[in-house]
């Protein structure tokens, strides 16, 4: 009996297989494509923080060395 059972559920994905697939294929898609653009907005922002940041310091750098001979 729960062979038959094993046998039915086996022939039923085998027949909804193409949707199974499509579907995964297309959840794989979508949390791809969300990590990529979600990569990309991280990098522009570090790359943003990282330009302030080191504005800042040469801002800083040049305010407190006014003093020094070149």
């Amino acid at each position: 009996m729960i062979t038959k059972k094993i046998k039915g559920f086996a022939r039923a994905i085998r027949a909804r297989l193409d949707v199974i697939l499509f579907s995964l294929a297309l959840v794989a898609f979508v949390l791809t494509m969300f990590l990529t653009i979600n990569a990309l907005a991280g990098g522009i922002s570090l790359t943003i923080a990282l330009a302030v940041a080191g504005y800042g310091v040469v801002l800083i750098d040049n305010g407190t060395n006014t003093n020094r001979k070149e």
